[in-house]
This record gives structure tokens, sequence and C-alpha cells, in this order.
């Protein structure tokens, strides 16, 4: 960590040699202390990156996907699981009218034409 800062530090410095003189003021401390962190906070987001392209893989490899060359294409047990499947894709998109896409195109008038079909 202390050395990610320092190196962090000495390439801003390389850079931006005006900079030098925050080594003396509360302010760049405080920076350097930030720089300090950054390194764990890449690492803690490319930890929680990984896990979640773990579950995307493992859930993309199951029994409800079927693979044919470059095309990949999710099988429902029902039309109704599709819907609601469908239903819960748009809810998660959050407050918006479905007529605000009724007149984008090409893929706006696609989401609209969807929420007609499944009448949100």
């Amino acid at each position: 960590m202390l050395i990610h800062a320092i190196r962090r530090s000495a390439g801003i410095l390389c850079t931006t040699p005006s900079k030098l003189s925050m080594i003396f003021t509360p302010r760049g401390w405080y920076q350097f202390g930030v720089l300090k962190n950054e390194l764990i906070g890449q690492k803690r987001a490319a930890a929680a990156h990984e896990a979640r392209m773990a579950t995307q893989r493992a859930e993309f490899s199951s029994n409800a996907w079927r693979h044919e060359g470059a095309l990949s294409q999710r099988q429902y047990e029902s039309y109704d699981k599709y819907l609601d499947h469908q239903k819960a894709k748009l809810a998660s998109l959050g407050g918006f009218r479905i007529e605000e896409f009724r007149d984008l195109t090409p893929h706006g008038s696609e989401w609209w034409h969807q929420a007609e079909l499944i009448k949100i």
C-alpha cells in the first residue's frame, strides 16, 4: 500500500511538479492517504467483480440455456415464465414511462412493444 502511494505520488509529481509544494500542507497529506488506500479499493472492486462474473458464468452454463455456435438462447418452462422474466427486467429499469420509448428508434420502439405485449 505504501509503495503504491509513493509510486503514484512520484508519477503525479513527474507530470505536475508544482504539486511538490503540497507535501507541506494537511491537504497534501490527506491526498497521500487517499492514494495509499486506492489500491485496497481497487482490489476489493476486482474481487467483487470476479464474484459477480463467476455467478453469471455458472448461471449461463446451466440447463436454462441452449448454446448453438455463437448464439445462445434462454429456455423457459412456459410462456408465462418468459413474461414474468420480461416484466422483472422492465421493472428493474425503474421509474420510467412506457410512452417515453414509443418514438425511439430502433431499439426503444422494441421496448415499447414488449411492454405493451406483457401489459405492465
